[in-house]
């Protein structure tokens, strides 16, 4: 996704805020549509900041976005379930996709940025080597592969 920080003060974030008040009471914040057009930002003053991207260079007449902010008092695990059972009887969506989605039903090996082999191989070997040296030592059933920029 494309973001120009020069049209905004502070850096772009699109996540989710939650805010925990007591020891079950939960707040998320979130977009309600338009997600993926949406931006956060939380300025030095601890301003949290919703709305439209910045790199939008017009809005169209009767455009529409919405925010939720939703609450709950069955702690962090149950309120985000909650919020979420909101988000697919709101968008008549199911879990039924997850039974097909390779990332979540079987383990995988990412090279993204973060992993230890990001920008960093073996002594001595390119990243080709590296990575099936890794299959070779590690003796998991790696289903897929994740390959990141320097491939």
């Amino acid at each position: 996704m494309y973001y120009n920080n020069s049209k905004h003060r502070y850096p772009y974030n699109n996540q989710v805020n939650l805010s925990q008040h007591g020891e079950s009471d939960i707040l998320v914040l979130s977009p309600f549509s338009r997600f993926m057009a949406t931006s956060l930002s939380q300025t030095n003053s601890n301003t949290l900041e919703y709305g439209v991207m910045g790199s939008m260079l017009s809005i169209p007449a009767n455009y529409n976005h919405s925010m939720i902010v939703f609450y709950s008092s069955q702690g962090i695990n149950e309120g985000i379930k909650e919020w979420g059972q909101l988000m697919q009887r709101e968008y008549t969506r199911t879990n039924q996709h997850r039974l097909n989605d390779l990332t979540i039903n079987y383990l995988g090996y990412y090279t993204d940025n973060g992993a230890y082999y990001y920008y960093n191989t073996e002594k001595g070997i390119n990243y080709e080597e590296t990575v099936v040296n890794v299959r070779h030592q590690i003796s998991l059933p790696f289903h897929y592969i994740q390959l990141d920029s320097w491939w």
